[in-house]
């Protein structure tokens, strides 16, 4: 295993329609979740106050890569603009190569998803690319390559589109700090996403077989001052790790680059280690390193029978320190 984006994390507000949503439209499978997210420790790790949520997790026939769906029970998960656009500031849209276009778009619709934009190349008139958001508002960028997509699959989740409003400093911090490489323009975004000529510069990044459309625009809507991790839309990505030597050399080069993580590395020993680091505009970035024996506790491989009794008791302990720590906070 190399050094790979190895998660995509969204906030829904209901999330069996967003399981089944994905599972419909992008062929991925549900294999588990957990509730073991919440308390004390998970506040600081996403910063926020008296955090609860729960996750379930959708895989492919990708190692170690995951969909992750999460749901807050608190903070109340506010919902996206209904104006919600590309140009917005921050992770704005999940692309996804396709194999046909016209069955990935109707698979989305009958879903509960809406058309956006339909995209036609200039020169064949043909349809190459759609807008859709899922049941939440969350775009994806569906892309007509089949050749990026296995055979037994109808999809694949290829990359995430950024907004930035410095993009000189995106560029460096995601390929300097976290080891991204510039590429062509893959998805020939600069043609289908000009937005009548307010896009005033853009680059497209690489790590293994995803991509980060990085783009700034004139006018660009700037995130809410409040911004949180636990507001409805795309959370962030995860960089996941061959090695925790790896890991560690990753950290302190953001660390010397100015970025700041929610929280110092949580690390168990040989086993794992995770934070949730920021660039220097603020945009999250998961790091994770997992031994492979956690990785069906933590669904990045179905789950085995010892998976999932260890998860009821992490589910226990964590809801009891949960209630102990609201119990704390009314004291």
């Amino acid at each position: 295993m190399k050094r790979q984006i190895g998660q995509v994390a969204v906030v829904v507000s209901d999330q069996q329609r967003s399981v089944d949503f994905y599972s419909e439209v992008l062929g991925m499978d549900h294999i588990f979740g957990t509730a073991e997210f919440r308390g004390p420790d998970l506040d600081k790790v996403q910063r926020m106050d008296r955090a609860a949520s729960s996750t379930r997790w959708l895989i492919e026939d990708r190692e170690m890569f995951q969909l992750e769906v999460f749901r807050f029970e608190n903070p109340q998960s506010r919902p996206l603009p209904v104006d919600h656009s590309v140009t917005d500031e921050g992770y704005n849209r999940m692309i996804v190569a396709v194999k046909s276009l016209e069955r990935a778009s109707a698979a989305a619709v009958a879903a509960g998803g809406s058309m956006a934009a339909l995209l036609c190349n200039g020169e064949s008139g043909q349809a190459r690319h759609a807008l859709v958001k899922d049941p939440d508002g969350i775009l994806l960028e569906l892309v007509e390559a089949p050749d990026l997509v296995p055979a037994e699959r109808p999809a694949r989740i290829v990359g995430l589109g950024i907004t930035s409003m410095d993009l000189t400093t995106s560029v460096e911090d995601m390929c300097e700090g976290f080891g991204f490489a510039p590429c062509e323009d893959r998805f020939h975004h600069r043609y289908f996403w000009d937005q009548n000529g307010a896009l005033e510069r853009m680059q497209t990044l690489q790590m293994e077989d995803m991509y980060l459309v990085v783009s700034q625009y004139r006018g660009a809507r700037p995130r809410r001052a409040d911004h949180r991790l636990g507001d409805i839309g795309i959370m962030n990505f995860a960089i996941c790790f061959p090695s925790a030597e790896d890991f560690d050399t990753c950290y302190e080069r953001t660390r010397q680059l100015g970025m700041r993580s929610n929280i110092d590395p949580v690390v168990v020993a040989g086993t794992a280690s995770i934070t949730y680091n920021n660039d220097r505009q603020g945009f999250s970035v998961e790091m994770i390193y997992m031994a492979r024996r956690l990785w069906g506790l933590y669904g990045f491989s179905p789950p085995g029978l010892k998976d999932r009794v260890l998860n009821k008791m992490l589910n226990w302990k964590a809801h009891r320190a949960y209630r102990k720590h609201l119990a704390d906070d009314a004291a």
